[in-house]
């Protein structure tokens, strides 16, 4: 209940029970003072590390969106990353809104009270403590003046009274803002503080409003995680066998007499289909796998590449560093291939063009012979392709014992060139 506690009659008495009344409602107001600045630095310093989270909060966020390239290979994943991103930005709008709200009640109110009210309060007590002592000087010099210069008397007498009316109103009003601020107190500070937790309670509602709009979507992407884990469970206990392919036959580690088909990194998938010896024979026209490769400069140095034979072309590339291989022959048709015997390094082969020689070096014998296989059946393959397409074009041409003739010489030709290929 609102009341004055500074009884009116004490203060015009200026008794000693209204100075010490007077008192105690100056050292609450001090009191007051120094906890609302309290108040207003800790809600100050809340509301800046508000914004710095909310700050961090978004650029987090904002750094969600770099995983997107490890999401490319799930849509479902791509999506529900770019949900729960944008879920995040709403509810760092959200607490943007809380902060403001927080800076609108609690800083502005009590700073405003602050500075305007218990401000006031203070520069009126100064206003009272010279009225004051203005009054016991005009006491003292009343009672000073003597009897015997009624002029001094009289003036001294109206000086008094004048004081004595002065201090009486300035000490009413000073009563006055006394009482009107530790009435004032409590609504303001009760209703500032009732204006944060409703904005709380608003940012809160919103929350719980956000999340349940995207409850479906929680659902899904729950029960989409449980399939994520579980599909990872089952690829982690068949990543645990994942030893055994060390044992299992490499090109090295077969022997030597299985020397129709080089295994491996060898695809053993035929050519065309009217090339009927060279499907029966299993004739390779793929491989792959690391050589020696001697350089042709003056330093006639060693740099292992990875190879690859495909397409009638046989190519290199570094194993880190290179995008794209570099060709070494492009056409093997018009390639050999032997063994180096006079090398003083184990394993060598050469491949030999019209314009150039290459030096290579496998790692094992067994490997060196894949290859030297691999790459002779592959210069076989493809001459014998050629002249085959040749013979078909000559077919559809119409020509008729000409054409018979013309097929014989061109299987000639063709073995005459395997021949040729397989020297050395």
């Amino acid at each position: 209940m609102a009341q004055c506690k500074i009884d009116f009659g004490e203060c015009l008495k200026d008794s000693p029970k209204f100075r010490l009344r007077l008192e105690q409602e100056e050292s609450e107001i001090e009191h007051l003072e120094s906890r609302l600045e309290k108040i207003i630095k800790a809600c100050s310093a809340a509301v800046d590390s508000g914004k710095e989270y909310i700050r961090h909060q978004s650029t987090f966020a904002t750094s969600l969106w770099d995983l997107q390239k490890h999401f490319q290979d799930s849509k479902n994943s791509t999506n529900a990353l770019a949900q729960l991103i944008q879920l995040l930005q709403e509810m760092n709008m959200f607490h943007t809104t809380l902060l403001d709200q927080a800076n609108r009640t609690v800083l502005k109110n009590l700073t405003g009270f602050l500075k305007r009210d218990i401000r006031e309060v203070k520069e009126y007590r100064q206003i009272f403590t010279k009225v004051s002592e203005n009054l016991d000087a005009a006491v003292y010099k009343n009672s000073q003046v003597s009897r015997n210069r009624p002029a001094d008397v009289l003036e001294a007498e109206n000086v008094l009274s004048a004081s004595k009316t002065c201090f009486n109103h300035t000490a009413l009003d000073y009563v006055n803002y006394i009482t009107l601020l530790q009435n004032r107190k409590r609504h303001e500070i009760l209703g500032t503080l009732l204006s944060y937790l409703k904005a709380c309670s608003t940012y809160f509602h919103q929350g719980s409003d956000l999340c349940e709009d995207y409850g479906t979507f929680f659902k899904s992407l729950d029960d989409e995680i449980g399939l994520m884990r579980s599909e990872y469970g089952v690829l982690d206990k068949q990543m645990q066998n994942r030893h055994t392919c060390v044992n299992d036959p490499r090109p090295d580690q077969q022997s030597e007499g299985g020397d129709d088909s080089t295994g491996g990194g060898v695809d053993g998938g035929g050519g065309d289909a009217g090339d009927d010896g060279r499907r029966a024979s299993g004739v390779p026209n793929y491989m792959e796998g690391y050589l020696f490769k001697r350089t042709s400069n003056a330093f006639k140095t060693w740099n292992r590449r990875w190879f690859c034979m495909r397409d009638n072309q046989l190519f290199y590339r570094k194993r880190t560093g290179e995008e794209l291989p570099t060709v070494m022959e492009e056409d093997l048709r018009l390639c050999t291939v032997r063994p180096l015997v006079d090398s003083d390094r184990r394993y060598c082969f050469e491949v030999i063009s019209p314009t150039k020689s290459h030096i290579l070096q496998a790692d094992s014998e067994v490997m060196m012979s894949a290859w030297i296989k691999a790459l002779q059946k592959g210069i076989d393959s493809a001459i014998q392709h050629s002249a085959y397409s040749s013979d078909i074009r000559g077919l559809a041409s119409g020509v008729g014992g000409g054409g018979s003739s013309q097929q014989q010489q061109q299987q000639q030709r063709a073995a005459t060139l395997m021949m040729g290929g397989g020297g050395g």
